[in-house]
């Protein structure tokens, strides 16, 4: 899904200029980031590059028990998978409406799976799940489309809360499907720790593929002073590309301004498969980021594979997943607003 980002401007600066003349209940506000980076890379030149910038604008209405939200957001990326160099790409319109009993989400967005299982170990600026970076070895991706959402309210049970999700996201809209991705989840929070449990029925005309693709997945964490510890385990039946399971581990240590991060994947393929006969893979991360402010952050990272992710092998099974799959050391800043 391609839109232009000069549009979106356009847009969040209408719908900031109308807002204004409106009084409560209803509030926007616009929101962006620009990352840029050197990067060193195996087999490939030294660049330094805009690796992504993002650009949104959001809002929340709540009157008499609703509350309504909406955010719409677009992403640059300087090295999108996508086949079209430094494009454009809105990644984020949807709505949000929620009372005392539970919600409704629709649109396009960060996808649930993604936001309540990974991203507790998605935790680098560099090597992570952006649109425009395709070197985690987990199945999910970070965003989705076309996304029907019900979700429940919060319920205690004395040492913590459950919460349940259940989804119908359709990303094509012309493969005779109409249910996509059927997803169910179970989230349970507490002070220190959180754990999902997450089931996804793939059906196999989004693949094109003989058989129903089901991936499971289940992710936790645990908080103690300025030490998270999260683990991710992902096992799949019938993948489309072979995949089979994806453990994750990772661990964020915060000192002071510093933040300190290590995490490994480990990939398992159903059988070798590929020039490589590569039956798994490892992929190792490790990153420290200063933190000036809530709106400046400086970061060093590197990232080591533990099989060679050749082009060849990533075009052959995996239709370009893998594209930048190659160790790597990068220095960056990332600027919010």
């Amino acid at each position: 899904m391609r839109r232009s980002f000069i549009g979106l401007a356009v847009v969040s600066a209408l719908v900031s200029t109308s807002v204004m003349a409106e009084a409560e209940p209803f509030k926007t506000s616009a929101y962006g980031d620009v990352q840029v980076q050197a990067l060193w890379q195996t087999d490939k030149d030294f660049e330094t590059e805009v690796a992504l910038a993002n650009l949104g604008v959001k809002g929340v209405y709540k009157y008499d028990g609703l509350t309504a939200k909406f955010d719409l957001g677009g992403q640059y990326s300087d090295n999108d998978n996508s086949g079209d160099a430094d494009d454009f790409e809105i990644l984020k319109a949807n709505i949000l409406l929620a009372n005392k009993y539970g919600a409704i989400f629709a649109g396009d967005g960060v996808s649930g799976s993604y936001s309540n299982i990974y991203q507790r170990i998605d935790i680098h600026e560099s090597n992570n799940n952006e649109a425009y970076n395709s070197a985690m070895l987990y199945e999910q991706p970070k965003y989705s489309e076309n996304i029907f959402c019900l979700i429940s309210k919060k319920y205690d049970v004395g040492f913590g809360k459950l919460q349940a999700k259940t989804a119908i996201v359709t990303p094509k809209d012309n493969n005779g499907s109409d249910d996509d991705v059927l997803m169910g989840r179970i989230l349970f929070f507490s002070d220190s720790f959180n754990a999902t449990f997450n089931a996804l029925r793939i059906d196999e005309k989004y693949g094109n593929a003989d058989d129903t693709y089901m991936r499971y997945a289940l992710g936790a964490d645990y908080s103690i002073d300025n030490l998270t510890l999260a683990a991710v385990a992902e096992v799949t039946d019938e993948s489309f590309n072979g995949a089979e399971n994806t453990y994750i581990g990772a661990a964020t240590y915060r000192m002071d301004k510093f933040e300190f991060g290590v995490s490994y994947q480990h990939k398992t393929f159903e059988e070798k498969i590929g020039v490589e006969d590569i039956d798994s893979v490892g992929l190792a991360i490790a990153s420290v980021k200063y933190h000036h402010s809530k709106y400046l952050t400086l970061y060093t990272e590197v990232a080591e594979y533990g099989e060679d992710m050749t082009k060849a092998f990533a075009d052959t099974n995996f239709a370009g997943k893998f594209a930048n799959s190659e160790d790597n050391v990068s220095i960056g800043v990332k600027v919010r607003f």
